[in-house]
């Protein structure tokens, strides 16, 4: 029996066939509460049949190991008992300690994750809507003045950041769901080549150097919504760390009873010291001598999205070994079960 907030609870198992009546449980609980043995054998409470041992942490009575002995329990099968209860109890301290350490690292991780989004929340909406309020502002008060390739520039202006901040705004959104545990996948059969075209229609900033699924590789099980903004995802991605208009190829491949998707690109390539982060919340690589720009939530949520399928999401640099796919930046492999 085990304490919960201080008091003694029901018996976490009792052999079959064996009651626990009301004068067992008061003098285990008396056990509990004076931090004694009570019951047949002891000074407390003999007439009880059971023998009620406290399981210590810190001297600190955390729960009750109880034994029903034929007859009274001679000294060695007292020891034995105690031995046992002193064995729970410590075993019973290592999950409270390691479900602390838990909880602790939980509320740390989720502190890190409110302090890192209000950063990101500062700088990834301020930055376009200064840039919106500029263009609008100029619009305002000299929008007449100004010849009509200038105002093209400025209303471009506005729409980019516009859709910027709805792209960052998605993302918080989805990421919410991943922390609050709820992405819910329906799975079922998806043809690729459908999945691969709504998502090219989503990017723009790559040339692709064109989509090459394998003959026995056209087909996965997975959530069609969830894996298209994996694939959104992985191509904004590219585009952030490729040079302007560089290409991007998709490929799949079939390894026995899985799908592999690769999305490669030419860009500089990931940091050796960055491979192991690039999945983390609000992790951005550097590119060039400088950090990427977004929120650094694309990757995690694919990842999470991915896992939520049953597959498996990794990230490697060509250039570290053999160029894929003709292009020697970064390769997102993405590996679900092949419908």
């Amino acid at each position: 029996m085990l304490a919960e907030n201080g008091t003694l609870t029901a018996p976490l198992a009792v052999p079959h066939g064996i009651a626990l009546d009301a004068a067992a449980f008061a003098a285990a609980n008396w056990a509990f509460k004076n931090n004694i043995e009570t019951g047949i054998g002891t000074a407390t409470l003999p007439t009880v049949p059971w023998r009620f041992i406290p399981l210590r942490s810190d001297n600190v009575s955390i729960g009750i190991l109880g034994a029903l002995p034929r007859t009274m329990p001679p000294e060695p099968l007292a020891q034995t008992l105690a031995a046992l209860a002193n064995q729970a109890a410590m075993a019973l301290e290592r999950v409270r300690l390691t479900v602390a350490a838990a909880q602790t690292e939980a509320r740390e991780g989720s502190q890190k994750l409110r302090t890192a989004l209000l950063s990101s929340l500062s700088h990834d909406l301020r930055t376009p809507l200064t840039a919106i309020r500029g263009a609008s502002e100029t619009l305002s008060s000299t929008g007449d003045a100004l010849d009509s390739a200038t105002r093209a520039d400025l209303l471009d202006s506005i729409t980019q950041n516009t859709e910027r901040m709805a792209k960052f705004l998605s993302n918080i959104t989805e990421m919410a769901r991943v922390e609050t545990g709820e992405i819910n996948a329906r799975k079922e059969r998806l043809l690729l080549s459908d999945v691969f075209e709504g998502a090219i229609a989503r990017v723009s900033g790559a040339i692709y150097t064109g989509v090459n699924i394998a003959d026995n590789a056209t087909h996965v099980i997975a959530d069609s919504a969830l894996l298209e903004q994996i694939i959104v995802n992985c191509l904004d991605n590219a585009v952030k760390y490729a040079p302007p208009d560089s290409r991007i190829a998709i490929s799949t491949q079939r390894q026995s009873d899985k799908i592999t998707i690769a999305i490669a690109d030419e860009g500089v390539g990931i940091p050796a010291a960055d491979l192991p982060h690039v999945f983390d919340s609000f992790f951005r690589a550097t590119r060039g001598d400088r950090i990427a720009p977004g929120t650094g939530l694309g990757l995690a949520i694919a990842k999470a999205f991915t896992e939520a399928m049953g597959g498996r999401i990794s990230a490697r640099s060509p250039r570290l070994d053999l160029p894929a796919d003709g292009l020697p930046g970064t390769i997102i492999t993405i590996e679900l079960p092949a419908g």
